[in-house]
């Protein structure tokens, strides 16, 4: 297996030099303390970097496995691309499960004890680490060729010779890894059919109008519904990945952060054709019943818990062209104004979005996010932590991941992820998803001009003699 690795990641060593240079490179890392690592105590700089030697050491040592250290685990595998690649880790991950038996261990009552307290903890530390991979990330890092060859040649060597005797919960382990590898997809999907068959889901509210659809044509809590789905499909299709390093602010953008990208043009466009389609009519109580309609849309994604949406369409409500319109506004119910002012109030920015943090934080899967609140964490994240620490310009092993860096960032993501644990329950209306993606929003400043034009300023009286007199 070792010689797989060497030749697939062109490494220029022979199989054995590569096990010796890779025994001595993990256990130069042995004497660092595991807790530093894995707790990462903030008041102590020393203890905020690891290299990433040390990080996968601690991850895979087996002899101290905690909570902590499942923790950390699961940091490690939210965070690690920021320094080092999938390829990498996999291959280290191998490399820990082969490591070698140091020399010194000749005797065989010595080689018993290495082998239970140490070699055993370990691969089943590997094992469990790339389960909880593969069970989380499996869609991101694992569709190249080489990623998935080197899996397999990994699992058949793994589950060959003398590793067919080892204990029955290593066995559990590796069959689970394989479990996850050939079947996660359609078990989840299989489940999903169940779900569908033991609950039942709402019936649509179909647009009963032929021909051409506007706002006020379509059930508004179908409208949320159907919104949300077109949502939640982008969201899961956000890999983790794209919240390191601030990957959306780096050109090619679509490359680098595709899910995230096409969610803030997503949240754009709709803003303005909340905006377009309340400016759309002319007479003001029509106009009114429209901007009634979206607060009620709102309201249904806030219970669909669909925060995005909701910001959505608030920002619409709140954009000049529409916000000015005093007529429209006092045309609305105070039963509409109360449920407006109250959504407001939930994506207030006020103590850094407070409210919404705390809601968020209870919510039960699944649920879409307000993403600009989770990218402008990470920025800070990014500023207040230095990507690296230690001395950049000194030899090799002084330069150190931050792994409080890592600690932040994995936070972050990982509330994101949570949020995706479950499937919304909806039936998708082909008819009110074109709708939604067929509207064309006007821009800014024709939206300022067309409201204008439905509720023009007042004229100033021109001042006279008289007027300045008094």
């Amino acid at each position: 297996m070792l010689d797989y690795i060497r030749v697939s990641c062109n490494i220029d060593a022979t199989e054995e030099e590569l096990a010796d240079n890779l025994r001595c490179l993990f256990q130069q890392h042995e004497a660092e303390p595991l807790d530093s690592i894995a707790l990462g105590d903030v008041g102590e700089t020393e203890r905020r970097g690891a290299t990433k030697y040390s990080i996968v050491r601690c991850i895979t040592d087996g002899v101290c496995m905690t909570d902590s250290t499942a923790l950390f685990i699961s940091t490690v595998l939210l965070t690690f691309r920021m320094y080092w690649t999938p390829r990498e880790m996999l291959a280290m991950l191998i490399f820990r499960f082969f490591e070698p038996m140091p020399q010194k261990y000749m005797k065989i009552d010595e080689m018993e004890a290495y082998e239970r307290e140490h070699v055993q903890p370990r691969t089943s530390s590997v094992i469990t680490v790339l389960v909880s991979w593969i069970d989380q990330l499996f869609l991101q890092d694992f569709q190249t060729e080489w990623m998935l060859d080197t899996l397999f040649n990994f699992i058949e060597l793994s589950l060959a010779g003398s590793f067919q005797e080892q204990a029955e919960g290593r066995r559990a382990l590796k069959r689970a890894l394989v479990k996850h590898i050939f079947s996660s997809e359609v078990r989840r999907l299989r489940e999903h059919k169940k779900r569908k068959r033991r609950r039942k889901i709402p019936k649509p509210f179909l647009p009963s109008k032929t021909g051409e659809l506007s706002v006020l044509d379509i059930h508004p809590t179908e409208v949320a519904r159907q919104l949300t789905l077109i949502e939640w499909d982008m969201f899961k299709k956000t890999q983790p990945i794209e919240f390191l390093d601030q990957r959306w602010l780096q050109e090619p953008k679509k490359d680098n952060a595709p899910g995230i990208i096409s969610t803030i043009e997503h949240f754009n466009r709709t803003s303005f054709w909340v905006a377009s389609a309340i400016l759309e009519f002319e007479e003001v109580k029509v106009r009114a019943a429209a901007l009634s309609r979206f607060i009620v849309m709102a309201e249904e994604c806030r219970s669909l818990q669909n925060f995005n949406a909701v910001m959505e369409i608030v920002a619409g409500l709140q954009s000049a062209p529409i916000f000015r319109l005093k007529k429209t506004w006092a045309c609305l119910p105070n039963k509409s104004l109360d449920l407006y002012e109250r959504l407001a109030k939930l994506l207030s920015n006020d103590e850094n979005y407070r409210m919404y943090r705390a809601v968020l934080k209870e919510c039960p899967a699944p649920a879409i996010p307000y993403l600009g609140v989770h990218l402008t964490d990470m920025v800070f994240v990014d500023e207040g932590n230095p990507k690296f620490v230690g001395d950049k310009k000194g030899g090799a092993g002084e330069v150190r991941c931050n792994v409080m860096r890592m600690r932040y960032c994995a936070g972050v993501v990982h509330l994101l992820e949570q949020m995706k644990g479950k499937e919304y329950e909806l039936c998708e209306v082909p008819r009110v998803q074109d709708f939604l993606r067929g509207s064309v929003p006007h821009d800014e400043k024709a939206l300022m001009e067309r409201s204008q034009l439905l509720e023009p300023r007042k004229k100033r009286a021109p001042k006279t003699k008289q007027n300045q007199a008094t």
